[in-house]
């Protein structure tokens, strides 16, 4: 399936984690970004998630779901190497071996239209952006 993505030139970035959500291996074919950055080899798969995001431990909940149910799917912002912000849905299924012992997961993520109409924005945006694009207003 990742493979036939690249073939295509799907605009997706697909990363293999190791059991812990380290990166082990990536390509990155999503608009704006770069096709490799080697500082993102030996990283956690945080790194691709924005920073509210990160402090919530997203991307180790998701990991979690897909170790139990073998995959999860989620849809939102998503952040490049470069630190620009996207909207994207990302499918992380777990792989396993022939004994059933957990080996590690992929890290599928497609870009995506924002149904909001909210686009890319920086990282430096993102917050305020949020706000507005779902509608939540904060609390003074």
């Amino acid at each position: 399936m990742h493979a036939t993505s690249l073939e295509r030139g799907d605009h997706c970035s697909i990363a293999i984690l190791d059991s812990r959500g380290m990166v082990v291996a990536w390509h990155d074919n999503l608009p704006g970004a770069a096709m490799f950055d080697h500082r993102v080899i030996g990283t956690h798969v945080s790194q691709f998630y924005p920073a509210a995001d990160v402090a919530l431990q997203r991307a180790d909940r998701q990991l979690k779901i897909a170790s139990i149910l073998g995959a999860d799917t989620r849809e939102g912002w998503y952040r490049r190497a470069n630190g620009s912000v996207f909207w994207g849905v990302t499918v992380i299924e777990a792989l396993q071996l022939k004994n059933g012992e957990l080996h590690g997961y992929s890290h599928v993520t497609r870009h995506s239209r924002d149904p909001r109409g909210c686009g890319h924005m920086t990282a430096g945006r993102v917050s305020r952006q949020l706000f507005m694009c779902t509608g939540v207003a904060a609390v003074a």
